[in-house]
């Protein structure tokens, strides 16, 4: 095969002696170009791998309206870096609502406050958080207490 390609280009690509073989001008010219079309191909098969593999389409994503100005901006970024063949559209409603169009199958997903209790859904808590009341410290209760 050597030589044919050797005929074929009216080159040597290989100095020939008693010990072994030695790559020409000619041969470490050709030996880099087939390098890099050995790594274009890598990436194309990785390329086309990563088609195949790569969630697509379009996700709809319930969230109630606290929620959703919050969530909303981080969650798009995050969804288009890791997957960028998902076009992501985020629906604002009321809990009551949200979890109505899921079951309807409307939407694809929801971000609730409070777990539904519902045999056609499944529930994974994304975070535990509490609410708290502040206000300023007064020294007088702004309410009396008792009688």
């Amino acid at each position: 095969h050597i030589r044919g390609l050797e005929e074929e280009l009216g080159v040597e690509l290989f100095h020939r002696n008693g010990r072994g073989v030695v790559l020409t001008e000619a041969g470490a010219l050709l030996k880099s170009h087939a390098d890099e079309i050995v790594e274009r191909m890598r990436l194309a098969q990785n390329a086309v791998s990563n088609l195949r593999a790569s969630p697509r389409g379009r996700l709809v994503l319930g969230v109630p309206p606290s929620v959703g100005t919050v969530l909303t901006v981080p969650l798009v970024k995050k969804i288009k870096n890791e997957f960028p063949n998902v076009a992501l559209q985020v629906i604002e409603g009321f809990s009551g609502h949200i979890l109505e169009w899921l079951i309807a199958g409307r939407i694809d997903a929801a971000v609730l406050y409070n777990s539904p209790n519902h045999p056609s859904v499944l529930t994974e808590p994304l975070a535990d958080d509490e609410l708290f009341l502040i206000g300023p410290a007064l020294p007088e209760p702004l309410l009396p207490r008792g009688p």
